[in-house]
């Protein structure tokens, strides 16, 4: 039921950093007629190793012990690409070249077959608490949790569903990953029939990473396979690269014993508006599936708002050509999960990253199913989705922001959005107040097309600079 392999590689971000900081006297008292703000100077550390995981391979789900299909990946600090996808790799620093932030994606997909698909997934940093809102147990529906320890010593996972934290601990399962080791696992066995899951992942010791597969069959019709990473509790949940003319379902989860009121937004060129569906609210402990589905043509981002923490994924769904000479069709689907705020990251060439697409899509399918079909790839575009994400609010009272891409500066309004042409080798990306960014790949397959979206930047890497404040 469970598979567990020796990392081979991996791409870890770890943080032995010295922080210089400011020590103030407890001797001095001083009792100002006002509050007053000030800024500080900048504060920066220099880790000596920058660590993120990595998943090494698609795995298939009727199958965990059989072999997997090997990925590939890009990082930031490699000039040539990694294939197969490496599980571990540390990366130091030297007197004459500290450490700068580290980004890394896999890639993990196939061209044909009962697990057709494609997905980007980011590289992260092992971390004690996970949380997923994608998937499903029911009949026909199949997920797959992928967790990776890059850590030496082992570290005791265990896997709740939104109901087992308010019931008596019944939906709750545990397993060992063991040190430099990942374990593949089928939450169904845990938690059976559950039409709209939602799990969090918590492990002891210096925790693991997570990512999470999701596949489906209407008899022998595939429905779709895709990867998710793992995602936290928020009350702003930006997702660029969301389209609103596919079938798109966003799954909220309230995880507070508060009732939650969530309002959702789309963002396009033009700037941000609220959805026509109004305020939604949600029990405590609740879950709740939006049909988002065909809301704007010309959306480039979904943001959702709340006044306590939720979490959120998006589920994408898109037709293909038909299935097997009937009325079906073939299916695909891709799971969005939120981006973060930056302001410089490194972003893949379109050389490297069609190089990535063609050798996943091309091979053997994993699972090639009862019908004789093909598999491959034909075109391959990608896009970087920058959305300069504010608050409805203030929104008239922002500036716009500068996005240095390739040499080319882009200005990108408030609340609004921009969609570069991925540059052709590897560049840096920059921008002037922070944003969101997100690499949208759309792939051309016999049976129709296939997207994968990744946001940029490690997940679970704090900054290495960040400027300090004081308020008395």
């Amino acid at each position: 039921m469970r598979r567990s392999r020796r990392i081979v590689a991996l791409l870890v971000v770890a943080a032995s950093a010295t922080v210089i900081g400011l020590v103030g006297v407890s001797q001095l008292v001083w009792q100002p007629e006002e509050s007053f703000n000030f800024v500080l100077p900048t504060a920066e550390s220099h880790p000596q190793t920058l660590t993120v995981t990595c998943p090494e391979v698609s795995v298939d789900p009727f199958r965990l012990e059989g072999q997997g299909a090997r990925g590939g990946a890009w990082n930031s600090h490699d000039t040539e690409l990694l294939t197969p996808a490496p599980g571990k790799v540390a990366i130091e620093a030297t007197p004459s070249q500290p450490l700068s932030q580290l980004s890394a994606v896999v890639a993990l997909g196939q061209g044909g077959g009962e697990l057709r698909g494609l997905s980007f997934l980011p590289c992260m940093s092992d971390r004690d608490e996970h949380w997923f809102a994608s998937g499903a147990t029911t009949i026909g529906e199949d997920v797959v949790l992928y967790l990776a320890n890059s850590g030496t010593n082992a570290s005791v996972v265990t896997v709740e569903t939104l109901k087992g934290l308010t019931s008596n601990s019944e939906l709750v399962g545990s397993v060992t990953v063991p040190a430099g080791e990942y374990v593949t696992l089928l939450p169904a066995r845990w938690f059976p029939d559950e039409a709209h899951l939602v799990m969090r992942v918590r492990a002891d010791g210096p925790g693991v990473s997570a990512w999470l597969h999701s596949s489906a069959l209407s008899g022998e019709r595939p429905l779709g396979s895709a990867w998710g990473a793992s995602t936290q509790p928020t009350t702003h949940a930006v997702f660029p690269g969301f389209s609103g003319v596919n079938r798109s379902t966003l799954r909220v989860a309230s995880v507070t014993e508060e009732e939650t009121k969530v309002t959702l937004f789309l963002t396009s060129e033009e700037g941000t508006r609220p959805v026509d569906a109004g305020e939604i609210r949600l029990d405590p402990s609740s879950t709740l599936d939006i049909d988002v589905a065909d809301i704007e043509g010309n959306a480039t981002a979904l943001q959702l708002v709340s006044d306590q923490p939720v979490v959120a994924q998006v589920m994408r769904n898109d037709a293909g050509s038909p299935w097997n000479g009937t009325q079906d069709t073939w299916e695909a689907r891709s799971i969005l999960s939120p981006a973060s705020p930056l302001t410089t990251v490194s972003v893949p060439g379109m050389k490297d990253l069609e190089t990535l697409v063609r050798n996943q899509l091309s091979a053997s399918p994993l699972r090639p199913g009862a019908v004789d079909t093909e598999f491959g790839v034909q075109d391959i575009s990608v896009r970087v989705v920058i959305v300069h994400a504010q608050s409805p609010s203030s929104s008239e009272d922002a500036e716009p922001t500068t996005v240095t891409l390739d040499g080319t500066d882009y200005v990108v309004k408030p609340g609004g959005s921009a969609i570069i042409d991925c540059p052709q080798m590897r560049n840096e990306l920059e921008a002037s107040a922070p944003i969101y960014a997100t690499l949208l790949v759309t792939a051309q397959t016999p049976y129709g097309p296939l997207y994968a979206t990744v946001p940029l930047g490690a997940e679970g890497i704090p900054p290495l600079s960040q400027p300090l404040w004081a308020t008395n």
